[in-house]
């Protein structure tokens, strides 16, 4: 009996508040990814915080050249089958180099797919957001090689290990600078982020329809509601839009929030610091919320309620990197 008492009363210390991280190795349902500190991938349950799986171990059991390296951010499928990234361990030439390659791993880990080091589908740059399509059919990453100072680039998969040269889909655009590709719920656009000044402070967000490559600019600083900046667009199944705005101090207090494309207030005002959202499929908002210190990754319905916080502070890892986070759901 006194042996039961002490073995409830420590679990009920180490389960205060049912706040602690536990080790999920079997993941489904909706599912985040984020990347930390020293480039580590990590997955949480969007229905279970703090339930993670430590992607980055998983990929090192596959990985040819495990010494070599993991670049910027990682993103997954829709529908949860696929993972892509950029790194040296899945590629000799990429490793020999020590210029990450994009690859493309099935989430089950069983298969791998790296585009031929040296040529177009090769980028070598790693800033902003990734994206890969239902079944793995096709990608998009933003690299510094295009016709402007920075582009968004598509690849058409060809068969079970191989995909298309990289194409450029914002080459006729009017802006300097593409970035953040995020692609819509049905997959019919690619949402984007444009900007005469550089790659990481957005002017316009845009889209590109897929079906016939023409570009939409879908609010710019002249529509923005004098905002300082507008980036991380995303699209739900239904067409609405939501991206990340910068106010300035003629409008609100200068502070990054959600917005509705339609909407003239924030999806919630309260939520300060709130940025890179993207879309789980379901249509629930996940993003990247920076409320003291450390970033946390925030999910919560269209309309602003329903916010849960899926990461806050635990012994699994340090800061999450403001590089991007992506969702699916993993049947």
């Amino acid at each position: 009996m006194k042996a039961t008492y002490i073995s409830l009363l420590i679990c009920t210390i180490l389960m205060v508040g049912c706040k602690k991280e536990i080790i999920n190795t079997n993941p489904s349902g909706e599912v985040v990814l984020f990347t930390t500190t020293g480039n580590n991938y990590w997955m949480v349950a969007a229905a279970k915080p703090k339930a993670y799986t430590n992607l980055t171990k998983e990929l090192d059991k596959l990985a040819t050249f495990p010494s070599g390296e993991d670049a910027g951010p990682i993103a997954i499928s829709f529908d949860g089958k696929w993972l892509i990234f950029k790194s040296t361990k899945f590629n000799a030439d990429a490793y020999n180099n020590g210029s990450p390659v994009v690859t493309i791993i099935s989430s089950d880990f069983k298969t791998v797919i790296t585009p031929s080091y040296g040529t177009s589908n090769y980028f070598e740059d790693t800033e902003g957001n990734i994206a890969i399509a239902n079944n793995g059919d096709f990608y998009y990453s933003a690299a510094a090689s295009g016709t402007h100072s920075r582009d968004i680039f598509f690849a058409k998969k060809l068969n079970n290990q191989s995909y298309a040269n990289a194409e450029n889909i914002t080459s006729s655009g009017s802006y300097t600078n593409y970035f953040t590709p995020s692609l819509s719920v049905n997959e019919d656009n690619l949402l984007f982020t444009a900007s005469n000044r550089d790659q990481y402070n957005g002017e316009a967000i845009g889209l590109v329809l897929l079906q016939d490559k023409s570009i939409t600019i879908l609010k710019d600083y002249a529509m923005g509601n004098n905002a300082k900046q507008l980036q991380w667009a995303c699209m739900d199944k239904t067409g609405k839009v939501f991206f990340e705005k910068e106010d300035n101090a003629r409008t609100l207090d200068p502070a990054e929030r959600i917005w509705n494309l339609t909407s003239t207030v924030p999806v919630k005002k309260d939520f300060t610091n709130d940025n890179s959202p993207q879309l789980l499929p379901s249509g629930k908002i996940i993003s990247l919320y920076l409320p003291a210190g450390k970033h946390h990754i925030k999910v919560m319905s269209q309309d602003g309620s329903n916010d849960v916080m899926l990461t806050e502070s635990n012994s699994l890892f340090d800061e999450i990197e403001d590089i991007g986070i992506s969702g699916g759901n993993i049947q």
